[in-house]
Parts: C-alpha cells; structure tokens; sequence
C-alpha cells in the first residue's frame, strides 16, 4: 500500500500537534478522534440505507405500541404493530450486510478483537444496559 493509503486524517492533524506540543502524550487523543470519526462515518452509512426506506419520514408511533407496565409508572411494555413488523422484515437482512460491508476492511480475527476493546472502554464507562 502506498503511504496515502495507509494514513488516515487524523495522522495529519495529529503530526500538527505532535510538532506544537512535544510535552504532550497524544496518543488517546488520536483513538479517541478515530472513535468520533468513525462513528460519524458508520451513522452516515446507515442514513444512508434507512433513507432507501423513507425510514426518517415514518412516525415511531405508527411502528410500535406502547403500554404501561401495572405497578411501575416509570416503565412501559414496547411492541411492533404490524406496520412496525412489516418494515423490518423488509429492512433488516439488506441492514445486516450493511454492517458487514462497513467491516469488510476488517480480517474476522480483527473484527473479533476490536470488539473485545470496544467492550471493555464501554464496560470502563459504565454503558452496561
């Protein structure tokens, strides 16, 4: 691969810090800005699919039920109407090859291991439900 290939936008911006600030170590700020980025870039692809489905122009309420929960007022039983049903049946296989074609640049053992990294910062920060 040629060096273009390889570099990201981040590289460039981050050899701009490195150079101004020699006393800092900007290595998380580098994860962290391809963490931000890519999440970007994988909502845009999402969008982008949903989009095929006029999904952004549909009204939740008309794809799902809501019904309190006897007892708790703090909580509700969720259900797909049949219009709900419908359209992901239609959405959901063309979604997952989606999302394996967002990860296609990814080896299965690559894949595997990021996930685990991903799971541990998420653990780290208290995203557990």
């Amino acid at each position: 691969m040629s060096d273009a290939v390889t570099r990201d936008a981040v590289d460039d911006f981050m050899g701009q810090w490195a150079a101004q600030r020699t006393d800092l170590d900007l290595d998380a700020m580098g994860t962290i800005d391809r963490v931000l980025r890519l999440s970007r870039l994988v909502n845009t692809r999402l969008k982008e699919y949903f989009a095929q489905y006029d999904m952004e122009t549909w009204e939740f309420d008309v794809l799902v039920t809501r019904d309190s929960v006897p007892g708790d007022r703090r909580s509700l039983h969720i259900a797909l109407t049949d219009a709900g049903r419908d359209l992901v049946d239609r959405v959901v296989e063309g979604h997952v090859q989606n999302q394996i074609q967002i990860l296609s640049a990814l080896e299965g053992t690559d894949r595997d291991e990021l996930t685990r990294m991903l799971r541990t910062l998420l653990i780290s920060l208290g995203d557990t439900r």
